[in-house]
């Protein structure tokens, strides 16, 4: 890949990012375990767990 195409794939990815909503709580925690190589099934058990936790009237 041609640096002037880094580049402008660098410059889109940025723009997406600054564009996007701020992630929850709940999302930061999942993309931390998942950056950590957390094992699948713990994420897939905390995302449920903060699921009833926000469900139950709680705030992530």
């Amino acid at each position: 890949m041609s640096a002037s195409r880094i580049a402008a794939l660098e410059e889109h990815i940025a723009r997406v990012v600054a564009e996007a909503p701020p992630l929850t709580e709940a999302q930061r925690s999942k993309l931390s375990a998942l950056l950590n190589g957390a094992p699948a099934a713990r994420i897939v058990r905390r995302s449920a767990e903060a699921a009833d936790r926000i469900a139950a009237g709680g705030v992530e």
